[in-house]
């Protein structure tokens, strides 16, 4: 689920189903492709770009396929209860600036903080997913210490989790004379 905190910033908290998370996407490999090559560049430009685009997409569906074929196992053990199941929450920061002479958005130097969180039950985890969704939406953070207090109470652990850093300073936008 998609959540905006009052300070503007966007998370997504989802529960984690599959073996790991998934590090390549198909769109990826459409994404390299531009509709809009001229004629002259198809040579130097959409050959390589097709190469790529083919890398890509071949990378994304073993993975995908891999992904499926372990999802059977990965069930078994989490209703066996032998690995637990996993919330993923990823913070993405509002940009800090907007810059005026260009229109492009300055981001913050680490844009997107991850955190992982294991509980043992399938409901432990739907559980989890909305006390942190709701307390996110209210302002919260989840390096909280109330979230460690609902980690210890459905028996959970932090799997990882990558910090944002810190907004960069702002800098001063006039121009010396």
């Amino acid at each position: 689920m998609k959540i905006t905190d009052p300070a503007g910033g966007e998370w997504t908290v989802r529960r984690q189903v599959g073996a790991w998370r998934r590090r390549t996407r198909v769109r990826w490999a459409f994404e390299v492709m531009d509709p809009g090559l001229a004629d002259e560049l198809v040579l130097l430009i959409g050959i390589p770009a097709l190469a790529l685009t083919l890398v890509l997409l071949v990378l994304a569906l073993v993975e995908l396929a891999l992904l499926l074929v372990t999802l059977p196992v990965v069930l078994l053990l989490r209703a066996m209860r032998v690995i637990g199941w996993g919330v993923v929450v990823v913070h993405t920061a509002p940009p800090v600036a907007v810059e005026k002479e260009t229109g492009s958005v300055r981001l913050r130097r680490s844009r997107f903080s991850t955190t992982v969180l294991q509980v043992g039950t399938l409901a432990g985890s739907a559980r989890l997913r909305g006390a942190i969704a709701e307390h996110l939406r209210q302002g919260g953070d989840v390096t909280d210490p109330v979230v460690d207090q609902w980690l210890a109470d459905e028996h959970g652990t932090v799997v990882s989790r990558e910090p944002t850093l810190a907004p960069e300073p702002d800098k001063p936008t006039t121009k010396p004379a």
